[in-house]
């Protein structure tokens, strides 16, 4: 069993992590739209579309994200998301007891994913909705551990990673070569 000290979380704390939460699936599909609209502008030798979309689309994705931040925040007046929790976990569940005495029992085989954010771990019960854990709650670099051997097949792999940013690479390559060909052709 792996019990970790009491803490709580801060609003401010808590905020930060859901304002990232989102913030690379927007950054990725940003990435893919510049490349796009640069191999267009390529083909059509005419940049001033390409720089009014992208200064019209980051400030347009700015205000939606922050948008999208404030509709997932909790308030002030929700105060169980800041209240201080005992957080244990065995080889099935994991149990969250709170500062007011509400307890929740959740297993580990609904926990769909896991990562790390800074000096937090989330475990997400679905796809938005996440426990936040403190690392510095662990009481030993041991449990710390044993705690990631026991998500460590729900984390996000580096190879993933790796694999996207060489998709990402390659589709640039492909798009913005076809482009210098079209124009070289015409």
């Amino acid at each position: 069993m792996i019990e970790l000290d009491e803490f709580e979380i801060s609003r401010k704390e808590l905020l930060k992590m859901i304002f990232w939460h989102g913030y690379p699936q927007n950054i990725r599909a940003f990435a893919y739209l510049v490349v796009f609209l640069t191999a267009l502008s390529i083909v059509a030798d005419d940049w001033f579309y390409l720089t009014v979309f992208v200064s019209v689309f980051l400030i347009v994705f700015s205000i939606v994200h922050c948008f999208r931040y404030w509709s997932y925040s909790p308030s002030v007046k929700d105060s169980h998301f800041y209240q201080k929790r005992n957080i244990s976990f065995d080889a099935e569940k994991f149990h969250i007891h709170t500062e007011d005495g509400s307890e929740s029992h959740i297993l580990l085989s609904h926990v769909p994913r896991m990562d790390r954010l800074g000096n937090y771990y989330r475990l997400f019960v679905n796809r938005i909705s996440f426990v936040p854990i403190p690392i510095s709650a662990f009481r030993c670099e041991e449990d710390r551990k044993r705690f990631e051997e026991l998500f460590h097949d729900k984390m996000p792999s580096p190879k993933a990673l790796r694999n996207q940013i060489i998709i990402f690479f390659l589709v640039s390559a492909l798009l913005l070569g076809g482009a210098f060909g079209w124009r070289m052709l015409s």
